[in-house]
């Protein structure tokens, strides 16, 4: 019986030590990160230890990593700056840095585009437009979304006005109306629009 009980911590001991060689194993190993910045460039540490840069990520850079929570960050101020974390677990990995404008930057890049995109909505619904009210709207992502809202007038401040909202796409240095403007923009409708830009544009306040 002695016996028995012996070969049973045994095999436990060595079960338990197994699994201890493993894990440190596992975290030992080194995964292949590849980053890649769309954008500004990014400093690169460990969660815990935001002093040590380990690489700086200007394009494209492909890390050797162990297990961890790592995270980038930038200081251009065009860009929203909001650090930006990613963990490295049992595989290899890619992650891509692809930050929108800041409000900021926006905000200024949309000064000269405003009269041309106003231009363009009330020439597209003059039919209509004589009972409603279009917005300044706001650039979105990186400059090359415009949302605003459209707005019915009403007899009286206390008659609940229609709101309609219009999205506009830059490309190739032209804006477009999407689609007619909606009460609710749908993400199936603008499926090429980021979804958190369309609920912005939902809950911009009006004129």
């Amino acid at each position: 019986m002695k016996v028995s009980k012996l070969k049973i911590l045994i095999y436990i001991l060595i079960l338990v030590g197994f699994g201890y060689w493993f894990s440190s194993y596992e975290k030992g190993l080194l995964r292949t990160v590849t980053l890649e910045t769309k954008g500004p460039s990014y400093k690169i540490y460990l969660s815990t230890n935001k002093n040590t840069v380990i690489s700086t990520v200007t394009n494209k850079v492909t890390l050797k990593l162990h297990d961890g929570y790592y995270c980038g960050s930038t200081s251009d101020s065009n860009y929203d700056t909001a650090t930006i974390c990613f963990m490295v677990y049992k595989k290899d990995l890619t992650v891509v840095f692809n930050p929108n404008y800041s409000t900021k930057h926006l905000a200024d890049l949309l000064v000269p585009e405003q009269d041309i995109i106003m231009n363009i909505i009330k020439t597209k619904y003059s039919n209509i437009l004589s009972g409603f009210t279009v917005c300044n709207g706001e650039l979105y992502a990186t400059g090359d979304i415009y949302g605003t809202a459209v707005v019915q007038k009403t007899a009286s401040p206390r008659d609940n006005a229609t709101i309609y909202r219009v999205v506009l796409e830059k490309t190739n240095n032209t804006w477009t109306v999407i689609k007619n403007p909606e009460l609710v923009l749908d993400a199936t409708t603008y499926s090429g629009i980021p979804v958190d830009v369309l609920k912005s544009i939902d809950i911009q306040p009006t004129c």
